[in-house]
């Protein structure tokens, strides 16, 4: 598993929001589906007020998917965008 994370936010509400709009129809966590409505990454929000999204394992070479969702967060509630290790 891969995770990258839009940290630095401070208005969760907002944050969640963003998440509702960039991923309609779902909830804590929120999931992004591929076209045969496979799960790509899961999103859910940390303690510390960040997005933390999860690439599932045969998804692992889908970064640029799951960034530009991160970006699309960014964009709406700022934020820096980082990946784990």
């Amino acid at each position: 598993m891969k995770s990258y994370f839009l940290s630095g936010v401070i208005n969760q509400g907002k944050l969640r929001s963003a998440l509702a709009n960039a991923l309609p129809g779902q909830t804590d966590p929120w999931v992004l589906l591929d076209l045969k409505q496979e799960p790509v990454a899961y999103f859910h929000i940390t303690d510390e007020i960040r997005v933390q999204a999860d690439i599932s394992g045969r998804n692992y070479d889908s970064d640029d998917k799951v960034v530009a969702v991160l970006e699309q967060l960014r964009s709406c509630v700022g934020g820096v965008i980082e990946e784990d290790g």
